[in-house]
């Protein structure tokens, strides 16, 4: 079988495991020996070696990033294989594997690409699939509980702060997705900044009481869907007439376009270089008071 090639039909047949299976495979650790055309999948015999190997370690019950290491999957750069690994551990329900790999990225590339590279394209992923119906809201659910435990712990090992006046950290008031913010707020943690993260369906009367409370170091305002734009924009207005230094981020703002007219610093996608706006921003106005 050294230089034939076979249909997903008789590589589910020769492997006894289902098309769906190896279908979820393919995708989840980017087998490059299959090859495709007009008529499907062609599966080489390299690719059926490195299924067979999945599927003989995988029933022994051993954890799916340490099968696709096993397998000899090439899944492309390191990163995408940690991806692959932590989307293979959502599709199987493992919260205890996802945050072993988002370890496993943190030891090898530490926290900042860790989460630019890593787990946002994961959950962008993830999301993408629950939109069009090939993960179930348990899968995300599951991926997000674990995700806010593994930055729960991350955060709790950062250092001591430096500075009173903390960076204020929410969401739109009609904002319910919070786990880039919490990255933010881990990444900020990290570089020893203080943080007060507010959270989701932070109302902008809330938020601007607190700037009147804590007298905030900066304000970022966090908001993902198009139909809570506006409410956020209300938010960054009330926020604004503090003048503290002040931040926007999210998809609802990733156009010039909805960003017009609206007070703030928008912070792009990237949320490592977010951390160095804000921090920066927060650590000048300390020092100019």
């Amino acid at each position: 079988m050294a230089d034939e090639t076979v249909t997903l039909e008789q590589a589910s047949r020769l492997l006894g495991v289902p098309e769906a299976l190896i279908r979820s495979w393919e995708r989840r650790y980017h087998l490059t020996s299959i090859t495709r055309g007009h008529d499907g999948a062609s599966y080489s015999a390299d690719a059926i070696r490195v299924l067979r190997r999945l599927r003989d370690y995988t029933a022994t019950g051993h954890g799916t990033f340490e099968a696709a290491s096993v397998a000899g999957a090439p899944v492309g750069t390191s990163s995408d294989r940690l991806i692959s690994a932590l989307l293979a551990a959502v599709e199987q329900l493992q919260p205890g594997d996802i945050s072993r790999v988002l370890d496993k990225a943190q030891q090898l590339f530490g926290l900042e690409r860790t989460i630019d590279e890593v787990l946002m394209p994961a959950l962008r992923e993830i999301g993408q699939r629950w939109a069009e119906g090939a993960v179930s809201v348990a899968h995300e659910h599951s991926a997000s509980q674990a995700t806010h435990a593994w930055l729960a712990s991350v955060g709790r090992r950062a250092g001591s702060p430096r500075g009173p006046q903390p960076i204020v950290l929410a969401c739109g008031p009609r904002d319910e997705h919070t786990l880039a913010l919490e990255s933010l707020d881990v990444l900020l943690r990290d570089r020893g900044c203080s943080c007060l993260l507010l959270g989701a369906r932070t109302p902008a009367e809330a938020l601007a009481l607190t700037i009147a409370d804590v007298a905030p170091a900066a304000v970022v305002v966090v908001s993902h869907l198009n139909s809570a734009r506006l409410s956020a924009v209300h938010a960054l207005r009330s926020a604004h007439a503090h003048r503290v230094p002040l931040f926007l981020a999210g998809n609802a703002f990733r156009t010039s376009l909805s960003r017009a007219g609206v007070p703030g610093t928008y912070l792009g996608e990237n949320i490592a270089r977010a951390a160095e706006l804000v921090s920066a921003a927060a650590e000048s106005g300390r020092m100019g008071r």
